[in-house]
């Protein structure tokens, strides 16, 4: 039934189409009836839009193109790489790496937030002190009579004059001549008495710095000074604040006596007597011995911070744990090293010395200088005749010659390489040896050897730089030693800091401290 009405309704169609007024006669002559009953049934389709004709030429000559193909330009044996592979592969690490870069971004910004918190509220907490300080002191003062107002007034711009005029640093002059002379005076008065009386005289500030020590905690225990030596913030100003800024101080004073001693130099020649020449070479004599006794603190400070390390590598946790000294005693062994009077980091410096120069005398003034001196002089002119005989050939360059001797003279530091090939642990180990215990062996051969205040100056300069970078490393150490290669950068910064190839120790002080507390000489 269904299929005799699709024949009617083609037939139906037909008719129409016939008697149409707008159809055309050859149009009407080409359907015949055999193709309207086998029509097939009309299908919805979208409509189609012509396209142009640049577009379809275009079209055909790019199908007919054939395509570039990489794998027929490049060499034989490149062919066989997986070269999608590899472009995923970097696809993948650039994507990682911009992940990490925002990972980290977070992470700085969440730890920022506790720590402006925290100075936010530290702020907070110390304003309202600062402000009712302020307020007290304005009372008090208001509250005082017009002429001791009066007096006060006078009392502050009197020491704001004698600041500005330069009375301070004159007075401060005064006293470091007066010290200077204290000194000599002392000297001999050792020197005039006899060996057993020169001994006693040695060790009596010493043992009454002990007898003070052991008699504090037994008849003062609760007393205020014995809590404050007991406190983690004075071990942490005598080991590390304390030194630096002495140490700061010293390399200030030197380098402001060798730019004014050098603009002396360049001024027209004029007449000099006997009393400026012996001035000018006592303080160059004290400034020596000033950098020398820096330098003698350090060198005790790097083999403390040496030993320790190496013996905690080789001792049980819970045995160090059990014979670690109090933190009082640490205190009052710091704080000997450092008091002028005692001098305690000279004499432990004295005992060190002996393991390279038995034979030596311990004198205070010039330890060891007459047998390392000759020696030293003959093999630097040996070596000198061997590199001027090497440049007088063109075999080797200034520069290299310079850069050989900076090898030479840190060769054993070069070993420290192999801890960049071992664990962390044992890497950590390898800083102290290579950054503490080399340069302290360094600097105790310097000091055997006479007139070499640039080397003094150098050796200064990194130890105040170690200083700063070790004190950050441990305060850093607890939250990032999981880091890979953590100590093996340390490694490489310490390595950087004390080669003289490199001057990162002299670059970073004269970078971070110029200007500060510094003065900044050509070096």
């Amino acid at each position: 039934m269904m299929h005799w009405c699709q024949k009617l309704a083609a037939l139906f169609v037909l008719s129409s189409l016939a008697f149409a007024n707008d159809l055309d006669a050859e149009c009407g002559s080409e359907w015949k009836k055999d193709d309207i009953i086998h029509m097939e049934q009309p299908t919805c389709k979208a409509p189609s839009f012509a396209q142009p004709e640049h577009d379809i030429m275009f079209r055909s000559f790019y199908l007919n193109t054939p395509k570039f193909n990489i794998s027929s330009h490049i060499p034989e044996y490149l062919s066989d790489i997986k070269w999608e592979a590899l472009w995923r592969a970097f696809h993948d690490a650039v994507v990682g790496t911009m992940d990490c870069i925002l990972l980290w971004v977070r992470f700085y910004h969440l730890a920022a937030i506790p720590l402006l918190r925290t100075l936010s509220v530290i702020v907070d907490a110390l304003l309202p002190h600062a402000l009712s300080l302020a307020q007290a002191l304005s009372q008090v003062v208001l509250r005082l009579e017009w002429y001791y107002q009066l007096l006060l007034g006078v009392t502050i711009l009197l020491i704001v004059v004698v600041v500005r005029k330069g009375y301070v640093h004159t007075a401060k002059a005064r006293c470091t001549i007066f010290i200077r002379a204290c000194r000599q005076r002392y000297r001999a008065f050792l020197t005039s008495l006899s060996a057993k009386s020169r001994l006693a005289m040695i060790l009596l500030p010493h043992v009454l710095y002990s007898g003070v020590a052991y008699a504090l905690p037994v008849y003062a225990p609760n007393s205020n000074f014995t809590t404050l030596l007991s406190s983690d913030l004075v071990t942490n100003i005598l080991l590390v604040i304390l030194p630096l800024v002495r140490s700061i101080s010293v390399l200030r004073s030197f380098r402001i006596k060798v730019a004014n001693a050098s603009s002396t130099s360049s001024l027209p020649i004029q007449r000099t007597t006997r009393s400026s020449t012996r001035e000018v070479q006592s303080s160059m004599d004290s400034e020596k011995s000033t950098l020398q006794s820096e330098l003698r603190f350090w060198i005790v400070w790097s083999c403390g911070f040496c030993l320790m390390s190496i013996s905690s590598f080789f001792i049980p946790s819970f045995v160090t744990a059990y014979i670690k000294p109090s933190k009082y005693w640490s205190n009052l062994f710091l704080l000997w090293l450092q008091l002028p009077i005692l001098r305690g980091s000279s004499m432990l410096y004295y005992v060190i010395s002996r393991f390279y120069q038995p034979c030596t005398t311990t004198r205070w003034g010039h330890f060891g200088q007459a047998n390392m001196t000759n020696a030293q002089s003959e093999t630097t002119a040996r070596s000198n005749l061997i590199l001027r005989t090497f440049m007088a050939l063109s075999i080797i360059s200034e520069r290299h010659i310079a850069v050989l001797q900076d090898v030479w003279s840190q060769g054993p530091a070069l070993c420290g390489l192999i801890f960049l090939f071992t664990p962390g642990f044992i890497t950590s180990r390898g800083c102290y040896i290579i950054g503490f215990g080399f340069p302290a062996h360094s600097v105790i051969l310097t000091l055997h050897r006479s007139n070499q205040l640039k080397r003094y100056e150098w050796w200064l300069c990194y130890y105040i730089v170690l200083a700063s970078v070790e004190y950050t490393y441990y305060g850093v150490e607890q939250a990032f030693s999981w880091v890979p290669l953590f100590y093996h950068a340390k490694l490489l910064i310490l390595l950087w800091l004390q080669f003289p190839y490199f001057q990162g120790a002299q670059r970073l002080l004269d970078r971070f401290y110029a200007n500060v507390f510094v003065t900044k000489v050509g070096v």
